[in-house]
């Protein structure tokens, strides 16, 4: 809301306030395309860094020996930090641009992942590349894929699914390109070409402008037109005082007014006693409100009410058990090289895993917005299949039927990935969009955080592969129940 004033020449003039209402205007097309793109090179890092740590493990655990609870934390920090500091971005917009906090971002993960190319032990890699890498990715991340909403509306689901598509690049590209890194320059060589391509993102994130917006006369405004005397801010005095006595009066007032939050703050005085009367209250309103400032700025930053909310409860419940799939990630290239499959297999399988997942986020934006299928339903389905293709990486032996089941995998994992922000955008809508998706990003990250070194943990301890995919079925499993209550409740209220 702005309200702009006409200052008056003469003492004895009015001044007349107008309250305008400015609200986005989504292109649905134009330079949203381009928000696209930038959006899919910074999935496409994200997503493929954290998909493709199963190699960037082999080459740690070469590096460093040390043992695999602890070497799996570092990617468990990169994941889960992404996703944790959700509510933290989501009040740090309130404050910075999309744009500002994209590249602040991409700026100090780029560091961070140099740093952790000079590590002596894997105590600094955590640090470096799982802690501090993983904030400064998650403003990316979050930062990045919220922005499209405001971009699109009539064609958001096919635009989220093109955006998302990145992931699915990045585990087909980044992969295959980080073993060949491993091979070339180690693990250390590879960590600084890591840090350069996260680097990229600055130009990308520079293409993040604000959306444009239509100003139009609120309802309020258009009464006072009508109602010239009552419904207008007219601010004229009955004496005619000297002009340097006006006159500063004159600023105080213009102040005040260019204060002004809500329509119902516009007001109507005929005297210059009321003027300082207004004025007045004004400052006192300022140091009440300096002292609420720290209060006020922790609640943007960390806003749960939003929680009340069934559906997003229910939604943030499923995403947190829904992060087992990153079990499978971590551990699937050792577990390959365990039955005798050769590294180039195992990187050409990770690839096929990228380009399956790419299909599969497409798939779901055109299911959604052009077949008009529930993305309710479709979350329901890829949780189910996911928990049962995770159970089957057990059984295969032979590179062709392990090829299958984790192209199937990967495609439903497509689904969830895309689906994250799909179903979140339809069960709250544009204006409670972000809160909701800054907390389904924090459950998400907990389960991000937790999965490997429990997983990693239980191997220690069973030295079994098959306990560790068992596991990530179970959690997967426990996500359809979750799937389903939303399914359930969105259904009865339909009804």
């Amino acid at each position: 809301m702005l309200k702009t004033s006409t200052e008056p020449k003469d003492p004895g003039e009015a001044i007349e306030i107008n309250v305008v209402q400015v609200t986005p205007s989504p292109p649905d097309g134009g330079w949203g395309w381009l928000i696209c793109l930038s959006t899919f090179y910074c999935n496409f890092i994200i997503v493929g860094l954290q998909t493709s740590f199963g190699l960037l493990y082999v080459g740690m655990m070469d590096t460093f020996h040390d043992s695999a609870s602890k070497t799996s934390l570092s990617g468990a920090f990169l994941s889960g930090f992404t996703m944790l500091v959700g509510p933290f971005v989501s009040g740090l917009l309130t404050f910075y641009s999309h744009r500002c906090v994209i590249i602040a971002g991409a700026l100090i993960a780029s560091a961070a992942m140099f740093a952790g190319a000079f590590a002596t032990r894997v105590e600094m890699i955590i640090i470096t590349y799982g802690l501090i890498g993983g904030i400064a990715l998650g403003m990316v991340f979050f930062t990045a894929n919220v922005i499209i909403g405001m971009y699109f509306v009539k064609r958001r689901a096919l635009a989220f699914s093109l955006a998302n598509c990145g992931s699915g690049a990045g585990m087909f590209s980044l992969n295959y390109a980080i073993r060949q890194l491993l091979d070339r320059y180690a693990f250390r060589g590879t960590l600084i070409i890591i840090s350069g391509l996260v680097l990229n993102i600055v130009v990308f994130g520079a293409l993040c402008r604000p959306v444009d917006c239509n100003t139009e006369n609120s309802e309020e405004n258009q009464e006072m037109k009508d109602e010239p005397t009552s419904s207008q801010t007219l601010i004229s005095a009955k004496e005619r005082l000297e002009d340097s006595h006006f006159s500063e009066r004159e600023s105080e007032t213009c102040t005040l007014n260019k204060r002004l939050k809500r329509p119902s703050d516009v007001f109507h005085v005929s005297s210059m006693e009321e003027i300082e009367v207004y004025v007045k209250d004004d400052k006192r309103k300022q140091t009440s409100n300096k002292k609420k400032n720290i209060k006020e700025t922790c609640a943007s930053f960390f806003d749960f009410s939003i929680l009340k909310n069934p559906y997003v409860l229910a939604l943030s419940l499923t995403y947190i058990f829904w992060a087992a799939n990153t079990i499978p990630m971590v551990f699937l290239p050792a577990y390959l090289l365990s039955i005798d499959r050769t590294k180039d297999e195992v990187a050409l399988l990770m690839s096929i895993s990228g380009i399956a997942c790419t299909v599969g986020q497409f798939l779901v934006g055109t299911l959604v917005d052009f077949a008009h299928v529930p993305s309710q339903y479709l979350l329901t389905l890829s949780m189910v299949t996911l928990a049962a293709f995770t159970f089957a990486m057990t059984i295969g032996r032979v590179f062709w039927s392990i090829t299958l089941i984790v192209m199937i995998w990967s495609i439903t994992l497509g689904f969830g990935i895309s689906l994250r922000v799909i179903v979140a955008m339809d069960l709250t809508g544009m204006d409670d969009f972000s809160r909701a998706y800054s907390q389904l990003m924090l459950f998400n990250g907990i389960g991000y955080a937790i999965a490997p070194p429990l997983s990693g943990w239980l191997f220690d301890v069973t030295h079994s592969f098959s306990a560790i995919f068992y596991s990530s079925a179970a959690s997967l499993l426990l996500a359809t129940v979750f799937a389903l209550i939303i399914n359930y409740r969105t259904n009865k209220k339909q009804h």
